[in-house]
C-alpha cells in the first residue's frame, strides 16, 4: 500500500470576499495604525528589509475579521495559555468571550 493511494482527490476553490462598508472602515483604521510600523529595519549582513512578523500577523488576521483588533487593544499580549483560559472558560471554546470583547463597548448586552 502506498500513502498517496489513501489521499483522496480534492479540488482547490478560491473565493474572494468582499467587506461590508462597516468592515472596511474598521479594518482601514486597522492598517493605518500599523502598517506603518511594518518593517523592521534593516538586516545586518545583507542590507535587506525585514518585516516585523507580529505586525503582519495581526494585519492578517484583520483582513479575515476585523474585530479582532479590538480584542487586542482591550487585552494586550495574547499569549496561548489566555486562549486555552478562555475557551475552558465558557464550555464553548471561547465564543462568548469572544463576543463580549468585540461589542461595542463592554456594558451593551451581548
Amino acid at each position: 500500500m502506498k500513502v498517496a493511494q489513501q489521499v483522496p482527490p480534492y479540488r482547490i476553490t478560491t473565493v474572494e470576499l468582499k467587506m461590508n462598508p462597516l468592515q472596511a472602515l474598521t479594518y482601514n483604521r486597522v492598517h493605518k495604525k500599523y502598517a506603518p510600523s511594518l518593517t523592521a529595519g534593516a538586516d545586518t549582513e545583507t542590507g535587506e528589509g525585514r518585516l516585523d512578523t507580529r505586525v503582519h500577523r495581526m494585519l492578517c488576521h484583520a483582513t479575515l475579521n476585523p474585530e479582532l483588533q479590538k480584542v487586542a487593544d482591550r487585552v494586550g499580549l495574547i499569549t496561548v495559555n489566555d486562549v486555552n483560559r478562555w475557551s475552558e472558560g465558557y464550555n464553548d471554546f471561547g465564543a462568548t468571550w469572544y463576543h463580549q470583547m468585540t461589542r461595542a463597548d463592554q456594558i451593551s448586552p451581548a
